[in-house]
C-alpha cells in the first residue's frame, strides 16, 4: 500500500558529510604544519586542532539528529480503517532542527500477504511558529504533517509526530 521512501534511514548524510568536510580540514591543515616554524609547530596544532574540533561540535550538535533517541517494539494498527495489527519497531530521533520517526515490521498478521513496512520520516521545524493551524501561512512542521496525513503515512509515525505540532 506504501510506496518505498528513498531516505537515509541509517545514517544522516548531512552528519556524514559535516564529518567528511571537517576531516578534510584537519588532513589539509596536517599538510600544512610542516611548514610551521620550529618552536611554534606545537602551539598551532593544539590551537588549530582544538578549534576545528570545536567547530565540528558544534555543527554536529545543530544539525545532528541524535539529541535523543528512543526505540520501542509495538503491535500498532497497519492500515487506515483495517483491523489488521503489525508487530513493529518504532524509532524516534530528535535533533534540533527536526524529529526523525521509522517504522519496520517483524511479524504482519492476517493477509498481509508479507507485505514489508520500513517507512521513514523526517518532521523538520523552523525557527519561526508560523499562524496557527495547518494552512499554507502554518509552521513548517504543522505543513509537513498534513502533507503526510494526505499522502497516507501509517498511523504509528502521524500519532506520534502529532506530539510535536502546536495544535494537534
Amino acid at each position: 500500500m506504501y510506496g518505498e521512501n528513498k531516505t537515509a534511514v541509517t545514517a544522516d548524510v548531512l552528519e556524514a558529510g559535516l564529518i567528511l568536510a571537517f576531516c578534510i580540514l584537519t588532513f589539509a591543515f596536517l599538510l600544512l604544519l610542516p611548514g610551521v616554524r620550529g618552536g611554534q609547530k606545537i602551539n598551532v596544532l593544539v590551537r588549530v586542532g582544538v578549534s576545528l574540533f570545536i567547530g565540528a561540535f558544534i555543527l554536529l550538535c545543530n544539525f545532528g539528529q541524535e539529541w535523543e533517541v528512543s526505540k520501542i517494539r509495538a503491535v500498532t494498527p497497519y492500515r487506515a480503517f483495517s483491523h489488521q495489527e503489525l508487530h513493529a519497531e518504532i524509532e524516534v530521533k530528535i535533533g534540533l532542527r527536526s524529529v526523525n520517526i521509522t517504522l519496520r515490521n517483524e511479524t504482519v498478521y492476517e493477509g498481509t500477504a508479507g507485505d514489508k513496512v520500513d517507512y521513514n520520516e523526517r518532521f523538520t521545524w523552523a525557527w519561526e511558529q508560523g499562524r496557527a493551524g495547518f494552512g499554507p501561512q502554518a509552521g513548517h512542521f504543522n505543513q509537513d504533517f498534513r502533507t503526510a496525513q494526505v499522502k497516507g503515512t501509517p498511523f504509528p509515525i502521524l500519532w506520534i509526530a502529532e506530539y510535536f505540532t502546536f495544535d494537534g
